[in-house]
């Protein structure tokens, strides 16, 4: 009995290893950046489809890994945000001829001095002062800045960056304590302040990165996403996104997509 189990379960193994698709090896590469230092690794050569990107092995987390969850309210909106931008990404950076990295070079440090207010102690905070609460109270317009980094395909074993995409999460609602523990109120943003006030910070965000080294020259192209409200039932969606070959942003194009229902999980 023991033996006929074997060869059953030998003659499945078959059957299923056949079914399956066969996965070509993946290749070695050489990742170069700006300062000529050279670092081996391997790309795969298996891709689902055109609408995904291969990548590199192994595989490099976000320097800024872990901010997104403390900055946007729910995984809708981190799923979106994400999912998004390498989305948008595709119409500057082919998948056919780039490959994907998380951000490597806008650290959790950085970004969490950018996305604060800007004060006397941190000149580098992109939101508005704190003006206190009166009717002209000035708002949280930034919550998150996410960088996703592109790989060009030099030649069969060397690929380098080849671009940057930085997406702006913008709070369609401020909410805001008067005091510790307190009251939470709301202050609705418009589209239009949104949009207004992400294209002024994404032509200062991309001065700043044009000084960080290896992103002298690459083309970035910086988005502009609206996040939801807390409560609601969506994610949020992109507005506009524009790209920069040299040292201004200008011409943002407008991003049609439509809200959809976040998927139910509960029970049936």
């Amino acid at each position: 009995m023991k033996k006929k189990l074997i060869v059953v379960a030998a003659s499945l193994l078959l059957i299923l290893s056949g079914c399956a698709p066969k996965l070509s090896s993946d290749e070695n590469v050489v990742q170069k950046d700006e300062e000529k230092k050279s670092e081996t690794g391997i790309m795969t050569k298996n891709q689902i489809s055109s609408n995904y990107y291969k990548t590199v092995l192994p595989y490099k987390a976000s320097k800024s890994r872990g901010l997104v969850v403390s900055n946007i309210y729910s995984r809708y909106d981190i799923n979106q945000l994400e999912s998004g931008l390498m989305r948008l990404s595709q119409k500057e950076y082919s998948s056919d001829d780039y490959l994907f990295q998380e951000g490597q070079y806008l650290d959790k440090e950085l970004l969490t001095s950018w996305l604060a207010r800007k004060s006397s102690k941190n000149k580098e905070g992109l939101n508005p002062e704190d003006n206190g609460f009166g009717e002209n109270r000035n708002p949280i317009y930034l919550a998150h800045i996410l960088e996703q980094d592109y790989l060009k395909k030099n030649d069969k074993n060397s690929v380098s960056l080849g671009g940057i995409s930085i997406a702006l999460a913008m709070n369609s609602v401020d909410y805001y304590q008067k005091i510790q523990y307190g009251d939470t109120f709301e202050q609705d943003i418009s589209d239009s302040d949104l949009l207004r006030k992400g294209e002024e910070m994404a032509q200062t965000i991309l001065e700043r990165v044009r000084k960080t080294k290896g992103l002298e020259n690459v083309p970035v192209m910086i988005s502009i996403y609206k996040q939801g409200q807390r409560d609601a039932v969506a994610p949020g969606n992109y507005m506009a996104y524009a790209t920069a070959n040299g040292d201004t942003l200008s011409n943002f194009k407008t991003v049609k997509e439509k809200k959809l229902c976040a998927p139910f999980y509960g029970s049936k």
